[in-house]
């Protein structure tokens, strides 16, 4: 076996220099993303993962309980070559590493190497002296998967990497170029807004020139002004569908600060950030590969942004740091919370996945928002250190949180609305119904008080009087009966009422119906029994525990609401349900999630979809009300608005307002209100009152530059729009300031219009 041993080692040197080479020769050429590499057994012994993923790597504080000691020395280098690596997760059944480029590979191939050697030397130990055909079974995966990876890398090399380094050569000679891959320009006749993504240069036979072709991202904001007709048609790499591909001419740099973010989910993996200093998108490693001479042009004093942006990194990252620490303590302090609960109710599903969000936020274990985030943030140590990606690292922990929050808010409403409308059905979850028209048979799993969408145009609800005021219910329907009815299988039915009956006995043994997991089907009663999560939501009996259940949810979403209007009113003397703690002395969170360090956040925010999740959060909490029921009637308005039910939402907003007039969000919902409505004059009022309350209501800034602009007030206009983005710098608002910009400079270029001895207002 000894001779075996040295044969499989010398094999595995020299595969794990070949790969060494591949990476040397790569250089510096960033990956498309590809999938991480997964090492478990048998490629990686088992017993070695267990102690890996036992050991405490922090510390250093090596416990090792079997037989198969290994030296410390060798063990702390494979865990320092892992933690090179800093997104690689060590589990007691495998270790993943991501693959960002060809130095994070290096690292993984060392990793594996140095497991590769560690794992024979625990198969030799574990292996019978007389039988080493597992032992020589393990080395030979090992070996496979090598050549394998061999294989693999040069298919690399043969197709993205050697596209990646042509784009790269066409891309050498700038001259001539006058855009740079992410600067922001403009088309000069249909006024909207892009990121340069890339450029190209091509022969116009035409004009008989050389001319550059731009591919650029569009802002959200802007697409309704973007003919697709007068973009050029023809394709290049890297350009997509539906974006605009241009010629330089017809382009020109935006010059106005407050027009500089792009909002567009095309930006993810192609851009890391927005530079607030000179106005530009960075671009990403691939981005950067393939044009290696597109930086920026030297920043000019005058034309650094007019409104207050956060340079200094260090503050910045001391900001950023609050936020996150404010959030895992807050889920801290919630988790305790939960805990004094009785087993009973902590063994409750829906109340043990709250929990286990808790767990996650307090443990740092969130989602990024995006992946171009989470590799900048591993790939590079040392931008977490100065905090070039620390705001996206508190927007991930703000978006954890509020999704667990939205997630409470949900469960409660439906609840309520559950209670409020239940004595009026007919049917109730778990039952199993027949459709009066087409026979299919099913499974109720959900229902509403009235439909969710337009019916009037149902064919099955001709002969059904006032359908959109009858309950609904979401019926899973057993796929042979949809065979049999439709000609093929169908997912759920919408249905109303009027055209269900309850199935009959001899008919209720369904032979082909895709419920979700958590549902039982109960022989004594014929009828299914829905998950718990479904019995709070519809109020259905829950058992002996119900209201120890609903108390322990209503009391973890009331601490986070009181928690929210702490925040809002800088109440930094908040506790659980008094305000005070016992000893009078204030919460940290309280102080670490204030609105300064929310405000200097959002405006701190290098990219959109960051901001937009901060902006979320300020928003929730301004909605934030010490009456819980006031609070829910807020929402039932905005479902009305939404719905285009207006007069309905006006109605609720004013009793809200009339109830308290010191809500400010519901003022500035009934200004939406009536500014849908078409009236401006009391839509202008309750944003001013709005206003009068939180001058800082960037919303309600918007607003009152929409009223101006609605009067062909550009200048009234444009000022609101700037200081809506002054609070919040990449608002959506920046589309509508656009246009006002041009008619304000085109007046001036012009000169006022004046009839009648009046100048036009349009200025």
């Amino acid at each position: 076996m000894a001779a075996n041993i040295q044969r499989q080692a010398k094999i595995s040197r020299v595969i794990y220099r070949q790969l060494l080479r591949w990476c040397d020769r790569t250089g510096t050429i960033p990956f498309d993303p590809i999938p991480p590499v997964t090492l478990s057994p048998p490629l990686v012994n088992k017993a070695l993962l267990q102690q890996l993923s036992a050991d405490d790597t922090m510390n250093n504080n090596y416990n090792i309980n079997t037989s198969n000691k290994i030296n410390n020395d060798d063990k702390n280098d494979v865990l320092k070559m892992i933690l090179l690596n800093n997104a690689a997760v060590v589990q007691q059944s495998k270790i993943v590493m991501p693959v960002y480029d060809s130095s994070s590979l290096r690292d993984i191939i060392r990793v594996a190497y140095r497991l590769s050697m560690l794992s024979q030397h625990f198969d030799h130990q574990e292996s019978n002296d007389d039988d080493d055909t597992k032992f020589n079974d393990a080395m030979k995966k090992r070996v496979n998967l090598s050549f394998e990876a061999i294989k693999a890398l040069n298919e690399l090399s043969v197709g993205m990497l050697e596209e990646r380094k042509r784009e790269r050569d066409h891309h050498i000679d700038r001259s001539g170029v006058l855009f740079h891959i992410g600067q922001v320009v403009r088309h000069k006749k249909e006024r909207w807004r892009g990121i340069v993504s890339g450029w190209r240069k091509e022969h116009n036979e035409k004009e008989g020139k050389v001319l550059t072709h731009y591919s650029l991202i569009l802002d959200a904001g802007d697409a309704h002004l973007f003919n697709p007709n007068l973009s050029m048609l023809k394709l290049h790499p890297g350009r997509e569908q539906g974006q605009p591909y241009m010629v330089e001419p017809d382009l020109e740099s935006v010059k106005e600060p407050c027009l500089a973010r792009i909002r567009s989910p095309s930006t993810e993996g192609k851009f890391t950030s927005f530079d607030s200093t000179d106005g530009h998108f960075v671009p990403s490693p691939i981005l950067s590969y393939e044009y290696p001479f597109d930086s920026p042009p030297p920043v000019v004093t005058e034309d650094l942004p007019s409104f207050p942006v956060i340079h200094d990194a260090a503050e910045l990252a001391r900001v950023s740091h609050s936020v996150e620490m404010g959030i895992r303590s807050v889920s801290s302090h919630l988790q305790d919370l939960v805990m004094k609960s009785s087993d009973d109710v902590i063994s409750n599903a829906l109340v043990s996945s709250f929990l286990d969000h808790l767990s996650d936020i307090c443990t740092g274990k969130v989602e990024p928002i995006s992946t171009i985030s989470a590799a900048s943030a591993t790939n590079n140590r040392k931008h977490t250190k100065t905090g070039t990606m620390m705001p996206s690292m508190a927007a991930a922990f703000l978006k954890a949180f509020g999704e667990l929050n939205q997630e409470l808010s949900e469960v409660l409403h439906l609840r309520q609305i559950a209670l409020q409308n239940k004595h009026k059905l007919r049917f109730s979850l778990g039952q199993i119904v027949k459709h009066k028209v087409y026979g299919f048979r099913g499974v109720i799993v959900a229902w509403d008080p009235k439909p969710k969408v337009d019916v009037s145009r149902w064919d099955g609800l001709r002969n059904v009087h006032n359908a959109s005021h009858i309950p609904f219910y979401l019926v899973m329907p057993d796929q042979n009966d949809c065979v049999k009815a439709f000609g093929s299988e169908r997912s759920f039915r919408y249905v109303c009422e009027e055209n269900l009956d309850l199935c009959p006995d001899k008919e209720r043994l369904l032979s082909s119906v895709d419920l979700d997991d958590g549902w039982s089907f109960d022989k004594k009663t014929w009828k299914y029994l829905p998950p718990q999560d479904a019995m709070f939501k519809y109020a259905e009996d829950m058992g002996p525990n119900e209201n120890d259940i609903v108390a322990c949810i209503e009391n973890l979403k009331q601490e986070i609401s009181c928690i929210f209007l702490a925040i809002k009113n800088n109440n930094f003397s908040h506790n659980e349900n008094d305000g005070s703690d016992d000893n009078g002395t204030s919460q940290p969170f309280i102080q670490d999630l204030s609105m300064e360090n929310l405000f200097a956040l959002l405006r701190g925010a290098t990219r959109w979809i960051d901001a937009v999740t901060v902006e979320d959060t300020i928003k929730e909490v301004w909605k934030s009300h010490n009456d819980p029921v006031l609070r829910f009637r807020l929402d039932d308005a905005m479902k009305h608005l939404f719905a285009g039910r207006r007069q309905e939402a006006l109605t609720v907003l004013t009793e809200i307002v009339n109830e308290d007039p010191n809500y400010f969000e519901a003022w500035n919902k009934k200004a939406t209100c009536h500014f849908l409505r078409g009236e401006m004059d009391p839509s202008k009022e309750a944003t001013e009152k709005t206003l009068d309350l939180e001058p800082n209501h960037f919303q309600a800034l918007v607003g009152l530059g929409l009223i101006e602009k609605d009067k062909q007030n550009n200048t009234g206009a444009a000022t609101y729009f700037r200081q809506s983005i002054d609070l919040n710098p990449w608002s959506q608002v920046s589309s509508s300031l656009g246009p006002c910009i041009d008619v304000i400079e085109a007046t001036i270029k012009e000169g006022p219009t004046v009839t009648d001895g009046t100048v036009s207002p349009n200025i």
